[in-house]
């Protein structure tokens, strides 16, 4: 199993900054695959770098969020290093070793109305402390009940959890 780590970049770090800083709502999202029938193809071109490592990653006008995989702690380690080295400065968010994939990513584990309601939940401030949403408000945005939504948001965060620990 090869180390997955969640990094953090601040939006000055990544090309884009221009376009992202003259546009805060802009949010731009790349995969390093995008499934085409039986095979896949670039969805981010990048050429000059070793591109194996970037699976996926999101930016706003905040930054920018990347999940990497690497073949070793020891190459994360590296890479840490040669970026600090370059005057780049990330963040390790995360660090996690796992066997599902992060191109697939959770969404094999989650259905649809529970990856949408997290994520919801999560960009709204649901999770956060202090709380900034609660359930009333995220059922007003589904137009569903605040007993569905805090379902949805158990069952959902139960199958992430037994997903991720019981692959340890």
């Amino acid at each position: 199993m090869s180390p997955c780590a969640t990094v953090l970049l601040g939006v000055e770090q990544f090309r884009l900054a221009e376009t992202l800083c003259a546009r805060p709502r802009v949010r731009v999202e790349f995969e390093r695959f995008v499934p085409l029938e039986d095979r896949s193809i670039p969805y981010l071109w990048v050429t000059g770098v070793d591109t194996d490592t970037c699976l996926q990653g999101f930016g706003t006008a905040d930054g920018w969020q990347l999940s990497l995989r690497f073949p070793s702690r020891k190459r994360l380690a590296d890479c840490y290093q040669q970026c600090a080295r370059g005057g780049v400065s990330l963040t390790v968010d995360r660090v996690h070793t796992t066997s599902w994939s992060v191109e697939s990513g959770h969404e094999a584990v989650l259905t649809d109305i529970q990856r949408e309601t997290l994520t919801a939940a999560l960009e709204a401030g649901y999770f956060a402390v202090p709380r900034t949403a609660t359930l009333q408000d995220l059922a007003d945005e589904f137009g569903v009940s605040d007993t569905a939504i805090s379902q949805r948001i158990r069952r959902g965060v139960a199958r992430l959890l037994t997903t991720e620990l019981s692959e340890g």
